[in-house]
Formats: structure tokens, sequence, C-alpha cells
């Protein structure tokens, strides 16, 4: 394959053990080196921005973390008590500095460095094409495993085409493209889009906009932080609150019997669930959601409590509107209820496309392939295929990244040391039709569907944990019992990833 770089020098021709490429500096790439370089492998982390962090070194103007902070930590190592609750697209760099100094793999970052291509060379050799940013200087380094950390949300803009589009005489940007709310200053804004972003560049427009309509066909439900004396974990990280939901895709057929005889008095929790958080946020008729909650909680896209978007909407700086946009014309939108809305700047709030795919030929692309409904690959992390390739973070939809990305790194790299012998392909791809059949029979349709673990977050944790030979519940049934009503937040698992850093199964 011909490159465009200028100039190609050959490196890295022969190595002796695993030597393992990371794409990807992000909360993801860092917890896969920690827990590579653990094992003693040769791991070197590409990442093209200039320091780790990934998608919070550069993003849209006022992005933060959407769980409060004690969700969203590595089970090694917590915030710091001064950070805010929801912590800053800073915060969350200072943060990642601080982990990596922890694991001592500083040494293994190689920054202003993207990787171009990825060849198989062989059927244990990969061939990357790498391009210094800094100099323009392109390298072909060899590996013989990569791992992708290029994260779910945050490789390549998804765009949609709208009629009408080519006439607008505004302005039509993606929602990761502002880094200022002077943007929008006096301004007229349509944002399209009911997820976070959405909701963020609502907001934010809404203090210095003249006028700002949300369109959302959907609308996510805002949870609270609190439910009185409960925490949001009681729910997302616990046995209760699996229960409001599908069945595992490893859970047997009674299990699933009792998911379908209990289905009302779960959707009479369910009711109530939702009616305590309507009240207590007090949210306006206008941004009720329109889905219920476990069928959001299903999705990748669930959206925590944004007082500031809800008070917005209060005090009609904000007009929501539970529609699709039909058309745009030269100085306004139309929806699908007939209406117009004028505009001077239209905001894509439409995320994000995994665009890893790029970085292969067509026969590799072809075998990592998306389906309709996602990316299919065994335990979110190897695609059958392909040998000596995994996705850590790239292929998994769950709020609680640090903490799911985590035991996915310790998972993946006893596998590749050796310490656990690699399933085969076809038990691979028995465990994938399983995960196809449980999502599409139970779980709503949407774009990546296969990557949803949200809900099951700890199911899907202790899955892994299980593979390698690392208990999780040594209570016996006291301790289970227990765990359907505690939750068991990242600091919970600290105990059970440092061993399972160690473990080795026969």
């Amino acid at each position: 394959m011909e490159l465009s770089e200028p100039s190609i020098s050959k490196t890295n021709t022969e190595f002796v053990g695993e030597r393992v490429a990371v794409i990807g500096a992000g909360v993801s790439g860092s917890a896969c080196c920690s827990a590579l370089t653990k094992r003693g492998l040769d791991c070197v982390v590409f990442e093209k921005q200039e320091r780790a962090g990934g998608l919070w070194v550069d993003n849209y103007y006022g992005a933060s973390v959407q769980l409060p902070k004690l969700l969203y930590e590595y089970p090694e190592l917590r915030f710091a008590k001064n950070v805010s609750k929801f912590p800053s697209m800073a915060e969350v760099c200072e943060y990642v500095d601080r982990f990596n100094e922890q694991q001592g793999i500083q040494s293994c970052f190689r920054f202003r460095a993207e990787v171009k291509k990825a060849e198989k060379e062989s059927d244990s050799v990969w061939a990357l094409h790498v391009v210094d940013l800094e100099t323009g200087a392109s390298t072909v380094e060899k590996f013989s495993w990569l791992v992708v950390c290029t994260g779910m949300f945050s490789s390549k803009p998804k765009t949609i085409n709208i009629e009408g589009s080519e006439s607008f005489k505004g302005n039509i940007i993606h929602s990761s493209e502002y880094r200022s709310a002077g943007i929008f200053s006096g301004k007229k804004v349509v944002v399209v889009g009911g997820g976070k972003s959405g909701i963020d560049a609502a907001r934010t427009a809404s203090t210095v906009a003249d006028e700002v309509v949300h369109v959302c066909r959907t609308r996510m439900w805002s949870i609270p932080a609190k439910f009185g004396p409960f925490h949001v974990g009681n729910i997302m990280f616990s046995g209760f609150g699996c229960l409001l939901l599908p069945p595992y895709y490893l859970d047997s057929g009674p299990v699933h019997m009792l998911h379908a005889l209990t289905y009302p008095l779960r959707l009479v929790i369910g009711l109530l669930i939702e009616l305590i958080m309507l009240i207590k946020l007090n949210v306006p008729f206008s941004s009720w959601p329109n889905i219920r909650l476990a069928e959001e909680i299903s999705r990748s896209n669930t959206t925590m409590r944004d007082e500031n978007y809800l008070d917005a909407v209060r005090k009609g700086k904000v007009q929501v509107r539970k529609h699709q946009v039909d058309s745009i014309k030269p100085y306004s939108v139309k929806l699908s209820d007939g209406s117009d809305s004028e505009a001077d700047i239209i905001v894509l709030a439409t995320g994000w496309e995994q665009g890893f795919r790029e970085l292969f030929d067509e026969d590799i692309a072809e075998k990592v392939a998306m389906e309709t409904d996602g990316l299919y690959i065994y335990k979110n992390i190897l695609p059958p295929d392909v040998d000596r390739l995994a996705f850590v973070g790239s292929n998994i939809a769950a709020n609680a990244a640090p903490l799911t990305v985590t035991v996915q790194s310790v998972w993946l790299a006893q596998l590749i040391a050796g310490h656990r012998v690699k399933p085969t392909i076809a038990e691979m791809k028995e465990d994938i039709e399983k995960l196809k059949a449980n999502r599409r029979r139970y779980w709503p349709f949407e774009e990546c569907r296969g990557a949803v673990v949200q809900g099951h977050i700890c199911r899907y944790c202790d899955d892994l944990l299980h593979d390698m030979s690392v208990p999780t519940n040594r209570g016996g049934f006291g301790s289970g019992l227990k765990s359907l009503f505690k939750p068991k937040l990242p600091l919970f698992w600290r105990e059970l990833v440092t061993e399972a850093h160690v473990a080795r199964k026969p």
C-alpha cells in the first residue's frame, strides 16, 4: 500500500515476545496500558493529541461528565475531594494524568502520533503506519497485538442529510464544534438531538441566544443523582436495577420466564420511580420524556440530571419540540408537525460514529463490519475473525467508563500474556449469537445496540471476572441478597481488580 506521506522509515522489524500497540490515550487507553504493563507486556500508546484524556482534551464548550464523580472512577483511584461533583473536561484530564502517574506508565505514551493505517503483515504481526504530527515524518511500526481504544462516541462526528440544508443562509454545525457560548450570542438557535450533547448545547445557547428551540424526537429522562435517601447508584449499580431491565444474555431459561411473569410488578415499580423523578425535578410538561425509563436505561445514552437545562425550559429560554426536522429553509427549520422555527444557527447534536474501520484495509474492515444495530464481537472486546485485534472502550456503551474499561483491560491482558486460554472461533461466535438474540428480542433498536451494557454494568463485569477465575460473590446467599440493594460502585471493585491483575487460569 502506498502512503501519501513523503518519507517512510521501517522500524521494529524484529521483536521478541508480545508487543502491544494501543490506539488512543483516553480513559480506555490508559486503563489498557496499565493492565498490559502489569502483565509484563511491552506496550506503546499512540495518541494524536498532545496529552492523555481522549475526548476530554478537546470537546465542545461546557462538556462534563454526566455521572457523579464517584460513579466515574477507576477502581484504583478516587477523584480529589475538590473536584466538581460532575467533573469538567480539565478535571477529567488531570485525573487521567494522576492515574498514569500512579500506575507508572507515562513512558509508554507517544503523543502527537497518529496511526493512519493498520495492516496485517502476517498472522502474528501488525504493521502500523504512524505519522508524527509535529514533524510530518512517517514510520512503520510492528506489533504482535493491536488494541483500539478510540472510544464509542469520540472518533468521528455523525452528520445527517436534511433536505434543504444547502439553501440555509446561517451556520450548520455539529455539537462537537463550538468552543464558546459566544457563537450563539444574539442568535436564534435550533438544536437537533435529545442526548447529552443536545441538552448541553441548548443549555449553553440559552444563556446568550435570543431564542433556543430544542428539537428532539425522543425526549430523554434527566435522572436525579439522588432519590430521597437512595443514590442513583442504587439503581444503576445494583441487582435491583438489573431486575427492572431485560434479562442479561447469559441468564438461564427460568430467569427469562420470571422476567415475563413479573412484568406487571416491574411496570408498576418503574412508573412509581418515573413519577418520583418528575416531581423531584419539577419537569415542565413540554419536557416530559416520551419513553419509559427502563427503555432509556437500555439505550446507549442515559442522561443524568441537568438542573440548569430544566430551569431554562421552565423559564421559556428553551422551547422543547418533540418532533423531527422535515426540511431546512433559508432562514428556518420545518418540523414534522408542519410548524417552522426561525434559525440563524442549527446545531446537529447527532452523536458520533465508530470510525475505527477506516484504519483497516477492505478485508479486515469487512470482518469488523457493522450490522444495522451495531458491531457484535466477543464480550465486546474480540472480533472472532481477526486474530490479535481487540477493542477496549470502543465497542461498549456504559456511562461508568473507567470501571468497565478497567475490567475489560485486565481480562484482555490476561489473555494476551498467555495466562488464560483464548476461546475458539466457534465458541466466540456461539456466544455472539446468544448476545444478538437477547438484544434483538428485548432491547430497543438503535445503531449501536450491539455495544450497549447500560444497566447491566455489574453483570458484565462479573462475567469478565468469572472468566479470569476471580469470584465476585464471596459471601454466599446473604451477600447475594444484600447486593440486590447495595450498589457496587467503582470503589467496590478495587480488591477484585487487584486480584485479577495477577490471576491465571489454567
